[in-house]
């Protein structure tokens, strides 16, 4: 049992490693101003990818509405890191970043291929590994795309029909004035 985990130690170290050595030779985009636009059009090719597996079956079947939907993910993504704090906004943009250089997304997600390409059943293995991952990093990294991309989605009214959701319940205004 040792033994092991010293080998688990050791690979967790020797990929963090070269995660770093790799990520110091891409030069990383300057964070955007809140109000963007925050996204590059390969981002949205992220969102779309990772949006299309962590909402299966709350999208629309038809492709085109699903297309639409997807549209929708990414624009309502932007919004929600626009709202981010500067911290928090440079920490994803790192995190994007990683992930479009190939080299990485091969060491952390397993594919070579962009995100526009990338096949549903590689995505969801990458996921499920993060998820579920003895490396607290990718279980972090794991849980901000999930709750970035379903608080977003969810987050539309254009997707509480889907869900069944009404919407919040209407507040009425007590009445102001002299009395």
């Amino acid at each position: 049992m040792r033994l092991l985990d010293r080998r688990a130690f050791l690979k967790a170290g020797l990929t963090g490693a070269l995660l770093l050595g790799a990520a110091a030779h891409w030069p990383l985009r300057a964070v955007h101003a809140a109000d963007g636009p925050w996204l590059s059009r390969e981002d949205g090719d992220l969102v779309r990818a990772l949006g299309g597996v962590m909402l299966r079956g709350s999208l629309p079947v038809d492709k085109v509405r699903q297309v639409a939907a997807l549209d929708l993910l990414v624009a309502a993504v932007e919004r929600a890191i626009g709202y981010q704090p500067a911290h928090i906004r440079a920490e994803l943009r790192e995190l994007f970043d990683l992930l479009q250089a190939a080299p990485a997304r091969l060491l952390l997600c397993g594919f070579w291929r962009p995100w526009a390409r990338a096949e549903a059943e590689e995505i969801d293995d990458f996921l499920q590994w993060w998820r579920g991952s003895r490396l607290e990093l990718l279980r972090l990294a794991y849980l901000s795309f999930h709750e970035l991309i379903v608080g977003s989605y969810f987050g539309e009214p254009q997707s509480w029909q889907r869900i069944g959701y009404d919407g919040p319940p209407e507040i009425e205004r007590p009445a102001t004035g002299a009395g």
